[in-house]
Parts: structure tokens; C-alpha cells; sequence
């Protein structure tokens, strides 16, 4: 936006009182400055001051300097005074001394317009100066905005290759499990949602979040200046209002929630979770208590607006043709009470795309508010906003989920209408997995648990970073059990990603610190020994495993209440073992007394029952059945689309997997389907020098040749 007009604020308020009533007064004033002027420059130094106000061009723009002090001028001040006159870049002076006293004169000069011993008056007269006026009715628009969308029918596909590969369950602690989530959209709502709720429960610290925004924002000093704001005036009961200021904050933190960036969400974390508070603070004292002022935020709030531009494709998949379906996004979603001005924000793409060349859309969201649905604070924060307060803005907190009533085009407005409705509704199925796996994500430590739900997505060099950072929390490291836990899943990172060697050092050291503190008969082992043998088989070294499966599996049914989940585990796990050996018949025993427990004890859709399911495709494979593989593998491939994150690695081996067996049934088309959604998995998780999307960019290239011979010779 043109900014034609600043406010520069010297604050000199308080240089010598107490730390925390110094930082209340001058949050205050800084809160009320910007409500005047969102874009406030601010400074604590007068000398830094002159030498950005001389730095400017003089024909730039008009800058008004408003002086705070506690009760006197200081020299430095007053030699500001002085040079103000001889400034064109300066057009008015406001002084605003707390204390009526002044205990030395003034400078008399032509551009002091007041001098005020009450910020309201101060703020006040400045609302009546045309040049900020103006200024503060360009609202800055939230353009990011990342919808999860939840569909109404859900559908899916799946993977494997010619030495089929088969999988052994490991599992972490506490307690035993390997799990992942729903349908593949639906599992991405589900992990962002344990996401927030794990993040918003580690302790975070101001100092933590102001040097990592300095480290994203070196370049820009703008931003800069912001973030010393930030440090300097931040006050909890303010995060509404410092969300909507036009700095880094919003920027940042949305953009984090779009592309999911774990680590740029962690560091934020301070923020997010007193913006979430303050939001649930009013959402509760506007629904519950409405004052007068409230009456508007708490009943006459029955539909509320969001003026987007989305890409089409995305509009298409998740909104377009989701009609009865679910959408959650993913950060904080601001909304307004005014059509007309959620239009405006929609942008002119003219809603059509008669050509197919139109890459965005303008939507107009229409949002009908359910009261009675409170699982997903909202409030109005008007009030709180740095901006104006008659734009009604109502400001949704993280993860709120809506269902699509209807989608359509109006010509006339050149907008998609999309119908939503605020909804704690929740698919059944989808609810049991959350729950479940809730169990082994959550724990007690938000810390761990943030590493183990990495560790669940896969994505592992955060896992291994967050355990590590874990091991250096004394409440963690006093504790065996938790630091035995945590090098059992150490060891499970870096078993994924291929380090076999410094699994089992890790697994082992697992073992020594949990039997310091335990027996050796408690079931809290039987995971640590089944991990050491699925070290050991994917060593190839299928005596060690097989003894060590057979430790856990001892463990397990000796004790008085067995862990049904584990003894599952482990009998796939021999079962995997024989299968190695080529004695299938004796794996398949092994494979189907694991899936017999799975199916009675984990919901439908568990990621352990699709491995199982594998196992078995895997099995059948290799004995030449390949329309039993085909059928097993596209059974795993139902999960794990439902259970597992869109890039997972299990799913670029189940589709290539899949791929194997359809072309051995002779089904070529198909397996080149499933090869290249192989391929594309691979791509973006593997490194550049990785063998496997060479591996199967060959695979590709052969069929697609064998393809086009048959189609030659078929119509000859």
C-alpha cells in the first residue's frame, strides 16, 4: 500500500521506574498509537530518532512526532523540538506527558500542535487529521489461507517391486505402536490438529521467538523495527491486536500454517498459543455475558464473510466439487461482518474460466455460525483489531471446520458463492483413529510428544531433533523410563532412514536404562527387543531377530495383562522372519493370528492392519498369486491413503508394490497408474542421488515401451 502520512513516536515514558509498570504504560500507548496508525514507527532512542527523520526525503511523505515522557523534556528531546522547525519532512509535533508537572519549558516551536496529559485526548485529536484518517481505511488484506478439505465420499489407491518388499512393525515408547491416521486429506487435518494442540502445551519463552524472527527477518528492517517493538511493548492481553497489525506476525505464522513448516509453527509458538487464549477468553465472554458493546458479537452475528482468491485447481478439488463434504483451516481465518467488504477482498477474476485459463478464483465464503457449536473459539475483535472497527472483523482460532452446504456462480458479482456452516460434526471412523492414536502420540510431556508425532509423519530429522532436544529437559532426563523411551525411538529414526548400525547402538542403550529401572520380565521391554530384532532382520541376520522376536513375544505372554497390540506385533514379525526363510506356510500362520488379534482390537482403518494386509500381498507374490497380491495390496493401499500423510514413504512402497503385482496379473496400464504415483512419492522425499526413483523412472520407461508394442500389434 502508498503510506503517505507516519506517525513517529519517541517514547520516553518511565526510563527509571519498575520494569513491569514501565512495560504496562508503554503497551498501552503503543496499542492506542497504532490503533490511529497501523504502520506506527517507533523509537526509544531520540538520537536514532533524528537520524531517521534527517534520512528522509523531504517531500517523501508527512510525519507527524508524538513525544511520550513521564513528566519532563529531557535535552536531547528538546533539541528535537528545535530541529523539528527546521525539518520540512516533520509537519506537526505531539506531546503527551503523563505527569502534569514538567519540571523543565518546553521549546516554543510552530509545528508543536498540543501538548496532553491523557493518551485518549492525545489519540483523539490525532483520529481528526485527514491524512491518517485516509490512511487507516486501507486495510491490509490476509491473503493466506490453506484449507484441509474433508471429503464427502471418500475414495483412494496403492504399491510394491519384483523382490517384493514386506514389513516388520517396530514400535515406540511409552507405550508399544507404530500408527498413522485418515484418508489422506483427513489424515493431514488429523496431524495438524495434534499439531496444535501439542505446540500451544510446550513451555515457549518471548526471548526464544524474537531471536528467531530476527534470524528470518535480517534483511528487512522494516520487519526489524517491528520485532524491537514486539520485544519491547508485547503484552499477552494485546496478541488480537498484534495479529492484525500489518508486521511479520501475521505473515509468518500464516504462511507457517500453510505450508505446515513445523519448526517456523514451534518457534511461534509463544504467540499462537495467547492469541488462541485471548480468543477463547472472548469467545466465552461474548457468548456467555454480552454487554451492550457486545450485543452485536454475541446475537447478531448469524453469517459472517471471507472475501478469497484461491488457485483453481485447489478451489476445484476441495470446495468446488466437495459439496455435503468438511473443510478445516489449518491457522487462524479472519472473517468480516459486512458482504460488501469480504467482495472487495475476493479480488475481480471474474469467477468463470470458459477458456480453462483462469488459474484463480474469487470466492466469497458465506459462513452460517451455529452458537451452540463452541469446540472452535471465534469472537469478534473488532475492539482488539489495529484497524477499523467498523469493519466487524470476526476472527475464527486454529483448525475450525466447516461443511460446504453449496457452491455456486454468480456472474453478476463475477464470484463463487460458497455456503458454509461452523460444525463439530466428525466422521465416526475418523473420530475412533484419532482417538486411538491420540494414546501414543499424546503424552504427558509436550515436548515428546511433538517428536513422536513427527516421528508418525515421517518426517525424521524433526523427530530426531525434538528427542534430542528433549534429552536436555531435566524433567525428561531424571526420569529412565523417559529417557529409555526416548532412545528406543532414536533408535526407530534412524532404523528408517537406513542407519542400522546406530539403531541397534541406540535400541541396545534403550534396553540398558529401562532394565536399570524395571524388570526384566515388564512388558515396558517387550518393544525395545522386538525393535532390536527388526534391526537385526532388515540385517539380514534372521537368527538374532528371530530370538529377540521371540524375547518380546515371551515377555508379552507371561504377563498378567498382555499387551494384545504388541504380542500382534510380534507374530507378524516372526511371521516376516519365515517369510525370509521362504517357509511361507508357516509365515502365513504367523500373519494371520496377527491380523486375527488386529481385527478385534484396532479400528478399521490402523495402519498396522494395512501392514499386515501387505505382509500377506507380499506372501502371496511370491507364491506366483497375483490377483490375491493385487487384492491384498489395494486392501493396504485403502488404509494407508486413509492413515498415513500424502508423502509418507509406506505409500510409495505399497503403489510400487501394487505396480509389481499388476503387471505380473498382465494388467500393464494399471501398474503404470500405481508406478508413477510411486514415482511422484519418491521424488519428493528421497535425495537427489537416492536409487529408487531411478530404479523406477526405468520400470516406467520399460512398460510404457511393452504398452506401446501391444498397442501396435493389437491393431495391426
Amino acid at each position: 500500500m502508498t503510506v503517505d502520512s507516519v506517525i513517529i513516536w519517541l517514547d520516553q515514558t518511565y526510563d527509571d521506574v519498575a520494569a513491569v509498570a514501565k512495560a504496562k504504560t508503554g503497551a498501552a500507548i503503543h496499542v492506542a498509537l497504532c490503533k490511529v496508525d497501523p504502520y506506527l514507527v517507533t523509537f526509544r532512542d531520540s538520537n536514532k530518532c533524528i537520524d531517521y527523520i534527517t534520512d528522509i526525503t523531504e517531500n517523501e511523505t508527512k510525519k507527524v512526532l508524538i513525544i511520550s515522557s513521564e513528566k519532563t523534556i529531557s535535552l536531547p528531546v528538546n533539541t528535537l523540538l528545535q530541529l523539528s522547525e527546521e525539518l520540512l519532512q516533520i509537519a506537526s509535533v505531539y506531546i503527551l506527558i503523563l505527569n502534569d508537572t514538567t519540571e523543565k519549558p518546553l521549546e516554543k516551536t510552530t509545528k508543536v500542535h498540543g501538548v496532553y496529559a491523557h493518551l485518549k485526548a492525545l489519540c483523539n485529536q490525532l483520529y481528526q487529521l485527514p491524512y491518517i484518517s485516509r490512511k487507516r481505511r486501507e486495510r491490509v488484506v490476509h491473503t493466506d489461507f490453506t484449507v484441509t478439505s474433508l471429503p464427502y465420499v471418500a475414495n483412494s489407491p496403492s504399491t510394491l517391486p519384483d523382490t517384493i518388499t514386506s514389513t516388520t512393525s517396530q514400535t515406540t515408547i511409552p507405550p508399544a505402536s507404530d500408527m498413522q491416521s485418515h484418508k489422506r486429506q483427513e489424515a493431514e487435518f488429523m496431524y495438524a490438529q495434534f499439531l496444535r494442540d501439542i505446540l500451544i502445551k510446550i513451555e515457549s519463552g518471548e526471548q526464544e521467538m524474537v531471536e528467531f524472527c530476527r534470524q528470518k527477518y535480517a534483511d528487512d528492517q522494516r520487519q526489524m523495527n517491528a520485532i524491537g517493538e514486539f520485544e519491547e511493548y508485547y503484552d499477552a492481553c494485546n496478541a488480537i491486536f498484534w495479529y492484525t497489525r500489518d508486521i511479520f506476525l501475521y505473515r509468518l505464522l500464516n504462511k507457517a500454517h500453510r505450508e505446515q513448516d513445523v519448526e517456523t509453527l514451534y518457534s511461534l509458538r509463544y504467540f499462537s498459543k495467547d492469541l488462541h487464549l485471548q480468543l477463547k477468553e472472548r469467545h466465552a465472554t461474548q457468548q456467555a455475558t454480552p454487554s451492550l458493546n457486545d450485543a452485536v458479537a454475541a446475537i447478531a452475528v448469524e453469517t459472517v464473510y471471507r472475501g478469497q482468491l484461491m488457485d483453481t485447481e485447489e478451489f476445484d478439488k476441495k470446495i468446488r466439487y466437495n459439496k455435503g463434504g468438511f473443510f478445516s483451516v489449518s491457522g487462524f481465518l479472519s472473517t468480516t461482518m459486512h458482504e460488501n467488504l469480504a467482495i472487495l477482498y475476493a479480488g475481480d477474476r471474474s469467477g468463470g474460466r470458459t477458456d480453462g485459463s483462469v488459474n484463480v478464483q474469487s470466492v466469497l465464503f458465506s459462513i452460517n455460525i451455529d452458537k451452540s457449536v463452541n469446540k472452535f473459539p471465534y469472537a469478534n475483535i473488532s475492539k482488539e483489531s489495529a484497524f477499523e472497527e467498523d469493519e466487524g472483523e470476526i476472527l475464527f482460532s486454529m483448525g475450525a471446520v466447516f461443511q460446504i452446504l453449496s457452491v455456486e456462480l454468480d456472474s453478476s458479482a463475477g464470484v463463487w458463492r460458497v455456503n458454509l456452516k461452523l460444525t463439530a460434526e466428525e466422521d465416526d471412523e475418523l473420530r475412533k483413529l484419532t482417538e486411538h492414536i491420540k494414546e501414543y502420540i499424546v503424552l504427558a510431556d509436550p515436548l515428546r510428544s511433538l517428536a513422536k508425532l513427527m516421528l508418525e509423519m515421517a518426517k525424521y530429522g524433526l523427530a530426531e531433533k525434538y528427542y534430542q532436544l528433549a534429552l536436555q529437559d531435566p524433567k525428561i532426563f531424571n526420569n529412565l523410563e523417559n529417557v529409555g523411551g526416548v532412545y528406543n525411538n532414536l533408535g526407530l529414526i534412524y532404523d528408517e532412514v537406513g542407519e542400522r548400525e546406530k539403531a541397534l547402538e541406540h535400541f541396545e542403550k534403550s534396553l540398558r536404562i529401562t532394565l536399570k529401572c524395571k524388570a526384566a520380565t515388564d512388558l515396558a521391554l517387550a518393544p525395545i527387543y522386538n525393535n532390536i530384532a527388526s534391526t537385526y532382520f532388515a540385517q539380514g541376520n534372521l537368527e538374532k531377530a528371530l530370538f529377540n522376536f521371540n524375547q518380546a513375544l515371551d515377555i508379552e505372554m507371561k504377563a498378567l495383562v498382555p499387551d494384545n497390540r504388541e504380542i500382534a506385533l510380534c507374530c507378524n514379525n516372526i511371521g516376516q522372519v519365515y517369510f525370509a526363510q521362504k517357509n511361507y506356510s508357516k509365515a502365513f500362520l504367523w500373519y494371520a493370528k496377527c491380523l486375527e488379534i488386529q481385527l478385534k482390537l484396532l479400528p478399521k482403518n490402523h495402519p498396522h492392519i494395512a501392514t499386515t494386509y501387505g505382509n500377506l500381498a507380499a506372501l502371496f507374490y511370491a507364491r506366483s498369486e497375483y490377483d490375491r497380491a493385487v487384492r491384498y495390496f489395494n486392501k493396504t493401499l485403502e488404509i494407508q491413503v486413509i492413515s498415513l500423510p500424502a508423502h509418507h514413504p509406506w505409500l510409495a512402497t505399497t503403489y510400487d508394490n501394487l505396480a509389481w503385482a499388476l503387471y505380473k496379473d498382465g494388467k500393464l496400464k494399471e501398474a503404470l497408474e500405481c508406478m508413477n504415483k510411486a514415482l511422484e512419492i519418491y521424488l519428493k522425499i528421497c535425495p537427489t542421488d537416492h536409487e529408487d526413483p531411478a530404479r523406477v523412472q526405468k520400470w516406467i520407461a520399460h512398460v510404457e515401451v511393452e504398452i506401446g508394442t501391444k498397442d501396435a500389434e493389437n491393431s495391426s
